[in-house]
C-alpha cells in the first residue's frame, strides 16, 4: 500500500483540521479539547536534527481492509461496513546504548537497595537475548556525586557486577547523574551519528528529592542530544511529578510496587513493544458519500453527520477492527466513502522516531444501490421493504388508535411510501405545518369525537404523513403555528433526517393558540427549507394542516407567501379539517399551483397517505 510521509509540522497542521475542521457541536469539541492539544502543539523535548534518508521507507506496515455487506443494497435498506487495521513492525535494527542510572542516596539504605540490584539482577538474566542482539549496558550510581560503576558492555556479569558494588549513602544528585551518564553515552559512540543509535538512560530511584527545576534543566539538555529518558520508580516517596517532567514522554514514567515488573518494562524496551511500541497513534477518518447516512456503532472518537473520526493512543494491537451501519439514501453507483476524506494517519514514537506520520490511503469499494419496484395503490396491505405484496389486506382500525412512530427506522406502516409513490422517486423533503389555534380545537370531526376534534385529526393525519416517508431517504421538519410564527419556540423539528419516535408532538402540546396567520406559517416553512443542507433532486413541499379559518391572514398576504413558496419551487399540498368556510383559502392555494383536500371525518391510513402519493406525483 502506498503512504506519504510527512514532517512534524505538516502532520500537526493536517491533523488539526482533521479534528476540528467539521466538529462545530460544543460537546464534540469540549470532549476532544485535550485530545486535540495534544495533536496541534509540537513536541518541544527533543531538537536534534536528522537526516531525511532515515525516514525514507516507513518503520511499520499497514494493511487496509474496508468492505460493506452488502455492495448492492436497496433503497432504504442498510448495509454494514467494516473496516480493519493491520500493523506489521520490524525490527529496529539500530544498536542501543542504555544506562542504568541508580539512587544511591540516603533513601536507599538497607532494603530499598537490596531489593532493587536484586530485581533488576532477576531481570537481566531473565531476559533471553540472541548475543547479537544484547544491548551495550553501563552502570552509573548518584549520591553526593555521581560514580560509573561499569562502563557500557553486553556482558550480563560484568554490569551485575557493577550493580553489586553499589552502596548507598549521602544526598540525591540526580542532575549530577543525568550529566555522568551523557558522558557515557557520547563516550560509547566511537565516532558514530547518534542517528544510528537508540540512546537511553534509564532512571531508577525511590523519589526524587532534589529540586526539580534544577533536574528538568539538566534533563533537558540530556535529552537535547537525542538520548530518551525512562524513569522507573519504587515506594511510597516515589515523587511521580519530579519523574514527569524528567522523562522524554509521561509514557516513559513506572511506577512500581515491587521491582521485580523492571523485567517486563526491560523486555518492552529491547524488543520495542509496549509502552515503546514504534506506533505512538493511529487516525482513522471515514466520512461516507452523500447517498449513505450513518447510523450508529464503530465505538468512534467522535462524528458529525457521516464523518466519522477513530484515535488509537497508544496503539495497542496489530489488528483492530471496527464495524458500522449506514442506511442507503439514493438509487445508483457510488463509492463507499469520500475519497478525498477518507484514510488513515500513523504517527511514530517521538521518542525514537521523531514523531513523523504517514498517510495512507483506504479501500474505497463500489457500492450499487438498487430501486424497489412497486405498484401503487391506495388500498390493501402495504408492501414489504422490498416492494411485494402481502396476499391478504390488513383491514384498518374501526376507531382511531394513538400513534407510536416507529422504533425502528426499517419499520413501514400501512400507508408505506413505496406503496403510495412507485420508485424511484426523488427523495422528499417535507415541512408539516400544524394550525394550533383555538378554533381547531373547538372544531368536531368525525371519528375524533367533539373536544379537541380537529386538532386531534391534525395530530393523526402528521403522522400517518410522516410514517409515509422513506427512513434515511427522505427529510422532516415540523411547524406549529398560530397567530404568529417568527418566533423559534414555534419549530417543533427543524428539517432532518426522517424519522425518529416522537416527532410528532402530543395533541395538548400545542394548542388553543389566539388567532392563526397561515401565511407567516407558509413563509417560515419556506425559511426552514431554505436552511437545511441542501439535498441534490430532493423535492421540497409543505403540507399544512388547517380548520381553513383564514383568521388574522389578510388574502393579499396569503397570496404574496403562496408566491414566495413558488418561487423558491417549494410544492404546497393545504389540508382542510372541518365544515368552515375555506373559500378563500382554498381558492389561492389552488390558484398558486398548490392542491387543497378537505377532511370532515377521519379515516385512518387514509388521508396521509393521499398527501405523501400527491407531492411525489
Amino acid at each position: 500500500m502506498m503512504s506519504r510521509r510527512r514532517g512534524v509540522a505538516l502532520s500537526k497542521d493536517r491533523l488539526r483540521w482533521r479534528v476540528w475542521g467539521r466538529l462545530h457541536s460544543a460537546a464534540l469539541i469540549a470532549a476532544l479539547s485535550a485530545l486535540a492539544l495534544g495533536l496541534i502543539l509540537p513536541w518541544s523535548g527533543q531538537d536534534r536534527t536528522t537526516a531525511d534518508a532515515r525516514y525514507a521507507e516507513e518503520p511499520c506496515s499497514l494493511i487496509a481492509h474496508r468492505d460493506a455487506d452488502p455492495l448492492n443494497p436497496l433503497l432504504g435498506s442498510e448495509l454494514t461496513i467494516s473496516t480493519r487495521l493491520r500493523t506489521t513492525c520490524a525490527p529496529d535494527t539500530r544498536p542501543m546504548h542504555l544506562v542504568l542510572l541508580i539512587d544511591s542516596s540516603e533513601s536507599m539504605v538497607g532494603e530499598p537497595l537490596r531489593a532493587l540490584q536484586d530485581g533488576l539482577e532477576r531481570s537481566l538474566r531473565g531476559i533471553d537475548l540472541h548475543p547479537t542482539d544484547r544491548p551495550q549496558i553501563a552502570v552509573v550510581s548518584f549520591g553526593d556525586t555521581a560514580e560509573v560503576k561499569r562502563a557500557l558492555t553486553t556482558s550480563i556479569d560484568q554490569i551485575v557486577a557493577g550493580l553489586r558494588g553499589i552502596e548507598a549513602g549521602g544526598s540525591s544528585c540526580l542532575d549530577c547523574g543525568l550529566d555522568e551518564a551523557l558522558k557515557v553515552l557520547r563516550a560509547g559512540r566511537l565516532g558514530e551519528p547518534p542517528e544510528g543509535l537508540r540512546e537511553v538512560v534509564l532512571l531508577l530511584s525511590q523519589g526524587v528529592e532534589d529540586e526539580c527545576e534544577r533536574v528538568r534543566a539538566k534533563a533537558n539538555e540530556v535529552k537535547a542530544h537525542g538520548v530518551v529518558l525512562v524513569a522507573a520508580c519504587q515506594g511510597r516517596t516515589c515523587d511521580r511529578g519530579c519523574l514527569f517532567e524528567t522523562a522524554t514522554t509521561r509514557r516513559y514514567v513506572f511506577a512500581m510496587s515491587t521491582w521485580t515488573e523492571l523485567e517486563f518494562r526491560l523486555r518492552e524496551l529491547l524488543t520495542a513493544d509496549g509502552a515503546f511500541h514504534p506506533i505512538e497513534r493511529v487516525i482513522l477518518v471515514d466520512e461516507l458519500s452523500d447517498e449513505l447516512a450513518y447510523l450508529e456503532g464503530g465505538e468512534t472518537t467522535a462524528v458529525e453527520g457521516n464523518r466519522l473520526l477513530w484515535v488509537f493512543e497508544p496503539w495497542t494491537t496489530d489488528v483492530l477492527t471496527r464495524t458500522y451501519r449506514a442506511g442507503v439514501a439514493a438509487c445508483g453507483r457510488f463509492p463507499l466513502g469520500k475519497a478525498e476524506e477518507i484514510g488513515v494517519t500513523i504517527e511514530y514514537n517521538t521518542a525514537f522516531w521523531d514523531g513523523y506520520a504517514f498517510e495512507h490511503p483506504l479501500p474505497n469499494p463500489l457500492v450499487v444501490a438498487e430501486c424497489p419496484t412497486a405498484t401503487a395503490s391506495p388500498t390493501g396491505a402495504s408492501p414489504s421493504p422490498t416492494g411485494t405484496r402481502p396476499t391478504e389486506a390488513t383491514p384498518a382500525p374501526s376507531t382511531p388508535t394513538p400513534y407510536s412512530p416507529p422504533r425502528t427506522w426499517l419499520s413501514h406502516l400501512p400507508f408505506a411510501l413505496s406503496d403510495a409513490c412507485a420508485p424511484p422517486r426523488p427523495a422528499l423533503d417535507l415541512v408539516i405545518a400544524v394550525d394550533v389555534s383555538h378554533s381547531m380545537y373547538l372544531t368536531p370531526i368525525g371519528g375524533i369525537g367533539e373536544v379537541g376534534g380537529a386538532w386531534r385529526a391534525a395530530a393523526l393525519v402528521a403522522a400517518e404523513t410522516v410514517g409515509g416517508l422513506r427512513p434515511i431517504v427522505d427529510r422532516i421538519g415540523v411547524l406549529a403555528y398560530g397567530d404568529d410564527t417568527g418566533s423559534e419556540a414555534f419549530i417543533v423539528r427543524r428539517l432532518e433526517r426522517c424519522c425518529e419516535p416522537g416527532l410528532i408532538p402530543a395533541p395538548d402540546d400545542f394548542w388553543k393558540l389566539d388567532g392563526s396567520r397561515i401565511d407567516r406559517a407558509i413563509i417560515r416553512a419556506v425559511a426552514m427549507h431554505e436552511e437545511a443542507p441542501i439535498s441534490p433532486g430532493a423535492t421540497r413541499a409543505i403540507v399544512a394542516l388547517t380548520d381553513g379559518d383564514l383568521n388574522q391572514t389578510r388574502l393579499a398576504q396569503l397570496e404574496d407567501a403562496l408566491r414566495s413558496a413558488k418561487r423558491a419551487r417549494v410544492s404546497i399540498e393545504v389540508i382542510v379539517f372541518g365544515s368552515d368556510e375555506a373559500e378563500l383559502l382554498i381558492g389561492a392555494v389552488e390558484k398558486a399551483g398548490g392542491r387543497v383536500r378537505r377532511l370532515e371525518s377521519f379515516e385512518p391510513g387514509r388521508t396521509g397517505w393521499f398527501a405523501v402519493r400527491d407531492l411525489c406525483r
